[in-house]
């Protein structure tokens, strides 16, 4: 009896651990990035945000906390999906102007992707920005590290890594993200820089009010005119 009882025991202690398991997982994968903000944090104040994809409610309290008025999207989402959809309609009604791009999830794609996303990420006129990806860590840690060196100069700094890996980044498991910022950073700086070319580019503008301006040009920015989103 008592070896029957001590399995059952066992038995009780597994279950819950295994319970306790699976909440954790559920909470962190599932419910706290309908909740938290993922990996959101202020790049240069009243001027440029970044974070990962947010839901529609912590997209409205970061657009009213701190006044952003444009998104830089590096391709947070499938295009034509449901989730795209929602964030087409989300960032319509709060009257935030939205730039999408279609980069690759390692942060690889075209590099005149960047050129154009800093171009929309350093204009005055459209500030303050928020640069996101799905997850926040490679493709906008890459813009980021961008957005930082052109505001300091237009020159390729050596640590960049330390800004990965702040929000996430192994070096380990996509070494090609550090590999190509080393190959087409400074590419990119001096193409936004001159109002060169790198090729061509994926961005979508059709969520936006004004097309991205002609280096030199003065931006054309409409009122923000769109549905009011009450609490």
């Amino acid at each position: 009896m008592e070896r029957v009882a001590a399995a059952r025991r066992i038995l009780w202690v597994a279950a819950v651990a295994s319970l306790c398991a699976a909440g954790g997982l559920y909470y962190r994968y599932v419910i706290r990035d309908q909740i938290v903000p993922r990996r959101f944090a202020e790049v240069e104040p009243g001027k440029v945000y970044r974070a990962g994809r947010l839901s529609p409610t912590q997209l409205q309290a970061k657009v009213r906390e701190h006044g952003i008025r444009t998104i830089v999207d590096l391709g947070a989402f499938e295009p034509g999906s449901p989730e795209a959809r929602t964030a087409e309609r989300t960032a319509l009604a709060l009257g935030v102007d939205r730039f999408v791009f279609g980069l690759q999830g390692d942060g690889t794609g075209a590099p005149q992707d960047y050129v154009e996303a800093l171009r929309i990420a350093l204009d005055p006129a459209r500030q303050p920005v928020l640069v996101h990806c799905a997850a926040g860590t490679h493709r906008t840690s890459v813009c980021i590290t961008l957005v930082r060196n052109a505001s300091a100069g237009g020159t390729l700094t050596p640590d960049f890594r330390r800004d990965f890996e702040a929000f996430n980044y192994d070096r380990g498991e996509t070494p090609q993200t550090a590999a190509y910022l080393l190959e087409w950073g400074q590419k990119i700086l001096d193409a936004y820089r001159t109002g060169a070319s790198l090729g061509p580019t994926t961005l979508d503008a059709s969520g936006a009010r004004a097309a991205v301006p002609k280096p030199g040009a003065a931006p054309e920015v409409g009122p923000k005119d769109g549905p009011e989103v009450r609490p």
